[in-house]
């Protein structure tokens, strides 16, 4: 069987290509041929990008350089030369390529991560949901990442969704809302394809450093933006346990608050920092899950927009203590139980192994 796979994997972001990369392991393992369609939108190619950086940022030049040279051009070749190194691409592919360039599989299967979501896609982007072939079509995981969507939005996504013959979402949200739209099919949450994958699986991918297993670290994984909060949490936490706070930057800012900067990592490094950690403190869905696969205590930080992520894996795992709040109980951090939440995780990884059987069988 040949699959041809679209998610969100051309970003610099940990979670995105590390979920593409779960995602390719769990079907070849089933011996499946899977490709991933190595599209492109429009956000991300070079004239939008360009335009974002050199163009509307009203920043002084230098810094619109400085910023440009190293976010997109040095911090972009670390995650797309994991890309090469990991995972099975097309050539690339553009919305304008509709039509024009003929793709070929037996099931198109749309990926997990936030594909569905129309703030971060800027506008619904239908290439996520196939609208330019004709077959077999699925939803894995797939992430509105919100908990509702507009009246106008669901007209055009319920008739894209008419073509799927198998559905399911990553939140309980998403869940939600695909069967308000698709009454008449059924629709299961699966979890995130990062936690299908079990941790020594992870470790085998990971690249460990010896020194940093000589430091007691708090590691603070924080989304584009750092709340203070992370950073405050993690100095109470580090402070409790007479450990150093170790902050793995999303951009060039050093962070004098903590001991220690990390910046543009690899994936490979990225995991083996988290399962190193005395403990993460995290506003991101990736950062939270692989604590949990990695069996570390975390705190996990709600972000302002896109939360019911982290609130989904957290209620569906037993593990709603994790999330913060104005206090903080040290011992209870540090303490954590993962013995229920591993038997569910379980039992997640056989309901998805089932969905898989499922698609194996169109």
């Amino acid at each position: 069987m040949k699959i041809l796979l679209i998610t969100i994997h051309h970003v610099v972001n940990f979670g995105s290509v590390l979920q593409t990369y779960a995602t390719q392991k769990l079907f070849e393992e089933k011996g499946t041929d899977i490709m991933t369609l190595n599209y492109i939108p429009k956000r991300l190619t070079f004239p939008y990008r360009f335009n974002e950086v050199f163009i509307k940022s009203k920043s002084p030049l230098y810094k619109r350089i400085v910023i440009y040279l190293t976010m997109e051009i040095l911090n972009k070749k670390v995650f797309t030369d994991f890309l090469k190194r990991h995972i099975k691409l097309t050539s690339p592919f553009y919305s304008t390529d509709k039509g024009r360039k003929k793709v070929n599989a037996d099931v198109y299967m749309t990926g997990s991560d936030q594909v569905w979501n129309s703030i971060h896609n800027k506008s619904v982007d239908t290439t996520y949901y196939w609208d330019f072939v004709e077959g077999k079509k699925v939803a894995f995981a797939s992430s509105f990442g919100r908990s509702d969507i507009p009246e106008e939005e669901a007209t055009v996504i319920s008739k894209y969704l008419n073509d799927y013959v198998l559905l399911s979402s990553r939140e309980d949200t998403g869940v939600k809302i695909l069967r308000k739209l698709q009454k008449n099919k059924s629709v299961e949450q699966l979890i995130d394809p990062t936690l299908l994958l079990k941790d020594e699986q992870w470790r085998n991918l990971a690249k460990y450093k010896s020194s940093d297993k000589q430091r007691k670290y708090v590691l603070i994984y924080p989304m584009s933006e750092v709340d203070p909060t992370l950073i405050d949490v993690a100095r109470k936490i580090a402070n409790g346990i007479d450990a150093e706070v170790w902050m793995l930057s999303p951009g060039l800012k050093t962070y004098k608050s903590c001991d220690r900067t990390l910046k543009f990592q690899k994936p490979e490094r990225f995991l083996a920092l988290i399962d190193d950690a005395a403990c993460i403190v995290t506003n991101s869905f990736h950062g939270t899950v692989f604590a949990i696969n990695f069996n570390r205590p975390f705190v996990s930080v709600a972000p302002k927009r896109f939360s019911t992520r982290i609130t989904s894996i957290l209620h569906l795992l037993k593990l709603d203590d994790r999330l913060y709040s104005a206090q903080l109980d040290l011992n209870k951090i540090m303490s954590i139980d993962y013995s229920t939440a591993n038997s569910i995780l379980n039992k997640e990884r056989e309901k998805a192994n089932d969905f898989i059987s499922k698609i194996m069988s169109l």
